[in-house]
C-alpha cells in the first residue's frame, strides 16, 4: 500500500530530498528513502551523481552502495577489476565472495583473502578450499593459517586421528599421548560420570542429573540442587599438596540468582576452587589455587543467552613460583601470588564446594572437567611458542582449546 507524502513534511522519508523534488524532478518514491534499494539513499546519490533509480549506476556489478562504503568510485565500473587492498583478489570478487575489499585478510586466519578460495579441497598454498569468512573451518580450535604451518588439515578436526582435535592437541601429526601428558582426571560427561583417564569416577548427589545436548555431545544439566561427588578413587590424589596444579573446563550458565556459586572444588582455605564470588559485578569467575585468589577482571559471565554462550575457564597454580592465573576464553584475566596448595580431606565436586553449599546453575559438558599435575615444562615450552588463541601456562597450551567442557544449571 502506497501511504501519501505528509503535506506538513517537507521530506516524509528523510532522505534529504524534498517531497517535491522526489515526486516531480527525481521521480524517486517519497516515501522509501532507498527507492532502489542499492544501500544509498535518494539523496546520497543525488549527491554522489549516482541514479537514484539504478542500484549500479555504472553497471560493474557491484551496488551503489556497496561500492560507497568500500570506498570504490559507484561512478566507475573499471574499479572491479582493481585491488584496493592488494591481496590477489580483485574488488569484485570480495564483493562476490563477502570478503573485505580493504582488509587482506578478513578473517585474520592468518591466510590472505586470495587464496582462500572456499572450494573445501585443499589444492595448493595459493588455493586451500578453506573458507575466508571463517578463521577455523573445521572448527578445531587451531586457525586456517596455523593448521597448514603445522601440517595439519583445515578440513579435519582430528589430523592425526587419535581423538583429541588438533587445536587441543600438542601434536596434530601424530597419534601420540594428546591430553594423556600429565593428566590427572578427565570426566566426558557425554553418558555417564565416569573418569576416562583413572578410577576417578563420580556419583549424583541431590538426584538423577539429565545427560543433554552440550558443546562436544551430551552434558550434564545441574539443576541447582545436584552436584557430582568424585567418589571413586583417592581423594587426596587430588590435593597438588605443595605442587602445581591446572584445571580445565567448559561451561555455561542460565542465571545467576544467590550470592556465591561454586564451578568445581576441593574445598576451602589452601585447597582450590573455580568459582563466583558473591560481591561482584558484574558476575565473574574467579580462581584460587591454594590461596592466591585472582583478582575481580571485569569479565562478565554470560548468563542465558540465545544461542547459550559456552566460556572455557582455567585455572593455574605453579607451585614453584606461587602464581596462579585465570583464563577464561583463551585470555589470561587474573593473576595473584603466594599461592601454597595444601592438604584438604574432602571429596572432590563439580558444581558444588564441598565446604560451602553454593551450587552452579547451569550445564557442563563433554570433556567438562580435565585436571593435571604438570605445570610449564620442556614439553610444555615448545607448545606455548604455537599459535595465537590459548595460552595456558600449564599443560600443553592447546590440550586446553575445546577440550574440556561441562554445563550444569546451579543455584
Amino acid at each position: 500500500m502506497i501511504i501519501p507524502p505528509t503535506p506538513s513534511d517537507a521530506d516524509s522519508d528523510n532522505d534529504d530530498l524534498t517531497d517535491g523534488a522526489e515526486a516531480n524532478t527525481h521521480g524517486t518514491d517519497p516515501n522509501d528513502a532507498d527507492s532502489d534499494d542499492d544501500g544509498l539513499n535518494d539523496g546520497a546519490e543525488i549527491a554522489a551523481s549516482t541514479l537514484p533509480l539504478d542500484p549500479d549506476t555504472d553497471n560493474d556489478e557491484m551496488s551503489d552502495g556497496y561500492e560507497v562504503d568500500s570506498g570504490h568510485n559507484p561512478l566507475l565500473a573499471a574499479d572491479a577489476a582493481e585491488d584496493a587492498d592488494n591481496d590477489g583478489s580483485l574488488n569484485l570478487e570480495e564483493c562476490q565472495r563477502g570478503t573485505d575489499p580493504n582488509e587482506q585478510d578478513t578473517d585474520m586466519d592468518g591466510l590472505s583473502d586470495s587464496v582462500e578460495d572456499g572450494g573445501g579441497t585443499f589444492v595448493s598454498a595459493t588455493m586451500t578450499g578453506t573458507d575466508p569468512l571463517d578463521a577455523d573451518t573445521d572448527d578445531d580450535g587451531l586457525n586456517d593459517g596455523d593448521e597448514l604451518v603445522a601440517g595439519a588439515d583445515p578440513f579435519d578436526p582430528d589430523t592425526d586421528g587419535d581423538t583429541v582435535p588438533d587445536g587441543v592437541d600438542d601434536d596434530p601429526l601424530s597419534g601420540g599421548e594428546g591430553i594423556a601428558f600429565g593428566l590427572v582426571s578427565y570426566w566426558p560427561l557425554d553418558a555417564d560420570l565416569l573418569d576416562a583417564a583413572d578410577d576417578n569416577h563420580g556419583t549424583e548427589d541431590g538426584g538423577v542429573i539429565p545427560f543433554e545436548a552440550g558443546k562436544f555431545d551430551n552434558a550434564i544439566n545441574l539443576n541447582g540442587s545436584q552436584n557430582v561427588l568424585i567418589s571413586g578413587g583417592d581423594e587426596s590424589e587430588f590435593d597438588f599438596t605443595g605442587g602445581s596444579m591446572t584445571v580445565s573446563v567448559w561451561c555455561t550458565a542460565a542465571a545467576i540468582d544467590t550470592s556465591w556459586q561454586c564451578l568445581i572444588a576441593k574445598g576451602e582455605g589452601n585447597a582450590w576452587r573455580m568459582h563466583r564470588r558473591g560481591g561482584d559485578e558484574p558476575p565473574e569467575f574467579a580462581w584460587v589455587g591454594g590461596t592466591g585468589e585472582t583478582s575481580s577482571h571485569g569479565t562478565p559471565i554470560m548468563i542465558g543467552t540465545d544461542p547459550e554462550t559456552w566460556h572455557h575457564v582455567v585455572g593455574v597454580t605453579d607451585g614453584a613460583t606461587g602464581i596462579v592465573s585465570l583464563y577464561i576464553d583463551g585470555v589470561e584475566v587474573g593473576t595473584n601470588e603466594g599461592a601454597v596448595l595444601e592438604d584438604r580431606g574432602n571429596r572432590m565436586r563439580i558444581g558444588d564446594n564441598p565446604d560451602a553449599a553454593r551450587s552452579w546453575l547451569e550445564w557442563q559438558d563433554r570433556r567438562c572437567c580435565h585436571l593435571g599435575s604438570r605445570l610449564v615444562g620442556r614439553r610444555d615450552r615448545r607448545n606455548l611458542g604455537r599459535g595465537r588463541r590459548c595460552q595456558y601456562r600449564s599443560l600443553a597450551r592447546r590440550r586446553c582449546k575445546g577440550t574440556y567442557d561441562y554445563r550444569y544449571r546451579g543455584r
